[in-house]
């Protein structure tokens, strides 16, 4: 399976989803009061080129920042991976000449990224900048393939350019996070509908009395149930079903590891599938339809504590779950827990 890791805290306008310069591992800091940004670093992999840019843009400048050296321009190239896209070695200017950095180019390479040097808070507080002519030039002339070039600039907003027209996207602004709350590989935007009705089932059958969604950064359960929980993966669960104690095996990793026939059979017959369950069956949950009659005012009161669901997402809310089986809920419910989060394993 690819790696793939997270970060968590800054608002992007973008979906997305290793250790590298060790001992240090995975870098935290807080910009002021802002949420803190987290960078899974070179070597993990990502399923967009601009995933992958945005993680090592973060990288690269909370390793600046722990360096104490952010007057420097600093670099890299994104390269394809089985699965994916990557980076690796952050590259950075000398200080005598601070804003000029050279490396060598692949053609297994997919795009490059710079994050130019940030001076001062003024620096950070200023206007969005636009690329440097010389930029441009890299990436229209210099660049037979036309990799584009993804820039962290003084302002803290990371853009992509190409060629030598205007920039395609502001993919993100670490200044003022929005309402999302982004993990690579995907956004968490809240349940969709019938996976929010399979939340509240799985709340209503005690299944998280005996299966919390909660795997401890311990060896022993991180070896077994994969990457531990990570808070902005619960942002916008209502109610949360974390717990202490766990009779079953943790499932906050166990998406899309076994098919939705096999959680069909699992749930109606535990046995059928793992012999030496102790797991009572839900058989009635394969008997029940949901109307969705409720379901539209679920997202609106969601929505008004912050889950932030679209207009778009509620209006079709009822259609999405009207005629589905309670056990279709759980499965959708069961397949989603964690795949903004994938780990090496």
């Amino acid at each position: 399976m690819s790696v793939e890791r997270r970060f968590i805290g800054l608002g992007l306008t973008l979906a997305l989803a290793t250790t590298g310069c060790a001992p240090m591992g995975r870098f935290l800091t807080a910009l002021d009061n802002k949420p803190q940004l987290e960078a899974w670093g070179p070597e993990t992999v990502f399923p967009t080129v601009e995933g992958a840019a945005i993680d090592a843009l973060i990288y690269t400048y909370l390793r600046a920042k722990t360096e104490n050296d952010t007057e420097r321009m600093r670099g890299g190239t994104i390269y394809r991976v089985d699965k994916g896209y990557s980076y690796g070695e952050i590259h950075a200017a000398s200080r005598l000449v601070a804003y000029q950095i050279t490396y060598p180019l692949k053609q297994q390479d997919a795009a490059r990224f710079h994050m130019y040097p940030i001076t001062t808070g003024h620096a950070v507080n200023r206007a969005n900048e636009r690329a440097s002519q010389r930029d441009r030039r890299s990436v229209a002339v210099k660049d037979p393939l036309h990799r584009p070039l993804f820039i962290l600039h003084p302002s803290l907003v990371i853009r992509e350019y190409r060629d030598r027209g205007d920039e395609v996207i502001a993919l993100a602004d670490l200044r003022h996070p929005k309402r999302m709350t982004l993990i690579a590989g995907g956004s968490v935007d809240g349940l969709i509908a019938l996976q929010l009705e399979g939340h509240d089932l799985y709340i209503r059958e005690g299944c998280s009395r005996c299966h919390p969604p909660m795997v401890r950064p311990l060896r022993a359960e991180t070896e077994r149930y994969r990457h531990y929980l990570v808070a902005g993966e619960s942002a916008y669960d209502h109610s949360l079903s974390w717990g202490s104690k766990r009779t079953g095996p943790d499932l906050a990793r166990v998406a899309r590891r076994y098919s939705d026939n096999w959680h069909r059979t699992h749930l109606i017959d535990p046995r059928s599938v793992v012999p030496e369950s102790n797991m009572p069956g839900f058989s009635w949950l394969a008997e029940n339809t949901l109307s969705g009659d409720d379901t539209v005012a679920k997202m609106k009161t969601l929505r008004a504590v912050g889950v932030p669901y679209e207009d778009v997402d509620i209006e079709g809310a009822r259609q999405a779950v009207a005629g589905k089986t309670e056990i279709e809920a759980v499965i959708a419910y069961l397949q989603q827990p964690g795949t903004n989060l994938k780990t090496r394993r």
